[in-house]
């Protein structure tokens, strides 16, 4: 589900190291989330978690809910989160915790 979506890109950010703040929106969130899966480089997955925290808070809050195009955009972002999530957090535990 998305909302399920939403809570496991906030959990893998707080393994990430980064903490939502109570004001902040989703999308500044989704934001330090890119920033810091990269580090000093390009924000990683930058687009698909901007639609993720888009279409959420737009199912969330909207008073339509979704539509069928909104439905596609999460889906085919979160497709490429889950495929490409696990690796870059484990790529950045290893800069964080040198062994």
């Amino acid at each position: 589900s998305l909302r399920g979506a939403w809570r496991r890109l906030a959990l893998a950010a707080r393994l990430a190291g980064v903490q939502r703040e109570p004001c902040e929106t989703r999308a500044a969130f989704a934001g330090r989330f890119a920033h810091a899966l990269e580090g000093e480089g390009p924000p990683i997955l930058a687009g698909e978690l901007a639609a993720i925290a888009l279409v959420s808070g737009k199912a969330e809050f909207g008073p339509s809910g979704l539509d069928g195009a909104d439905r596609g955009r999460w889906l085919d972002a979160w497709a490429v989160i889950a495929r490409r999530a696990p690796r870059l957090l484990r790529r950045r535990a290893g800069r964080a915790h040198p062994v």
